[in-house]
C-alpha cells in the first residue's frame, strides 16, 4: 500500500479525492483531485493518463464504476457522462439537468447493483433518478432539511428501488 500510495503522489497534485480500484484488474485505478482532475492507471498507479470529460465549477466531482461492467464509467462534473472504455471517450448524459447550474457541492452517482438502467444522482438537496441508463432523469421526492446536504449514497443490491442516503450540514438545532 505505501508504495501504492507513493505512485500516486506522482500522478495527482493538490487535494486527493477519490480512488477506485477496478474490481477484475487490481493494476487499474482510478484517482481523483480537486476541481476535476480525473486519472487512470493501468499499472497499478506507477503512471497514469487524465481523463476528466468536460469542465466543472465544483471542488469536489464524484465518479464511479458500473458495478456489472468494469470498462463503464459514470462521472458527475457539470453535467453528467458515461464512458464505455475506462474514460477514454466520454458521452454526456445531461443538459441543464441542475436546477440551478453546475458547481457547488460534490455530486454522488450510481448505478444500482441489480440494474444498471437505474442510476441516481445527489446534488445538494436533491435526488435524481434515471431508469433508463441515464436518457432521462427525474427528481425524487426527498423531504430534505434544506440545510441538509447529501454526502453519500448507497444502493440496494438486490432492489434497484431502495436507496440509502446520508447528509451533511445537518443537527438538531437546524
Amino acid at each position: 500500500l505505501a508504495s501504492f500510495l507513493q505512485k500516486t503522489a506522482v500522478i495527482n497534485a493538490g487535494d486527493g479525492m477519490k480512488c477506485i480500484v477496478d474490481y477484475t484488474d487490481s493494476n487499474v485505478v482510478y484517482s481523483s483531485y480537486q476541481s476535476g482532475g480525473l486519472y487512470r492507471s493501468d499499472d497499478g498507479g506507477a503512471t497514469g493518463q487524465y481523463i476528466a470529460p468536460g469542465p466543472t465549477s465544483s471542488f469536489f466531482n464524484d465518479y464511479s464504476l458500473n458495478p456489472l461492467n468494469h470498462n463503464t464509467l459514470y462521472a458527475a462534473y457539470d453535467e453528467v457522462y458515461k464512458s464505455y472504455d475506462e474514460g477514454a471517450t466520454w458521452t454526456q448524459m445531461t443538459n441543464a439537468l441542475y436546477p440551478s447550474g453546475g458547481g457547488g457541492y460534490g455530486m454522488p452517482i450510481l448505478a444500482a447493483p441489480s440494474d444498471t438502467n437505474v442510476i441516481y444522482l445527489a446534488r445538494m438537496t436533491n435526488l435524481y433518478r434515471s431508469s433508463d441508463g441515464g436518457s432521462t432523469w427525474t427528481m425524487v421526492s426527498l423531504n430534505l432539511p434544506s440545510i441538509a446536504l447529501i454526502s453519500g449514497m448507497t444502493v440496494s443490491s438486490t432492489d434497484a428501488n431502495t436507496v440509502w442516503l446520508t447528509i451533511s450540514g445537518y443537527n438538531s438545532y437546524s
